[in-house]
């Protein structure tokens, strides 16, 4: 009798899909398989986490900004020159100095 390798996946999202587990030990696919039917299919996983990145990029941006006020503050507060250094330096030395 054949290991099963090919098992058919009922999605949460409603896709079907046929998936081949045979890079898995033939003792935990099984439990695999259960486990990707409670998940999204790939395609609807792509899709609702698209903007994802954009988000994330918009909240790095304000978290950046809120640091560069932190370390401008505390430069101030103790007569500290500004940071030199190159562009991505700068950033970096302004998330350092608001972690102290």
């Amino acid at each position: 009798m054949a290991v099963k390798a090919i098992w058919p996946i009922d999605h949460t999202c409603g896709h079907d899909a046929d998936r081949d587990l045979s890079d898995r030990p033939a003792d935990r696919r099984a439990g695999f398989a259960e486990w990707l039917a409670r998940q999204e299919g790939t395609d609807c996983w792509r899709a609702s986490n698209e903007g994802d990145e954009q988000d994330k990029a918009a909240w790095l941006k304000a978290k950046r900004a809120e640091q560069q006020t932190a370390s401008e503050a505390w430069s101030e507060q103790y007569r500290m020159p500004p940071l030199e250094g190159t562009e991505r330096a700068v950033p970096w030395g302004c998330a350092v100095v608001t972690r102290s």
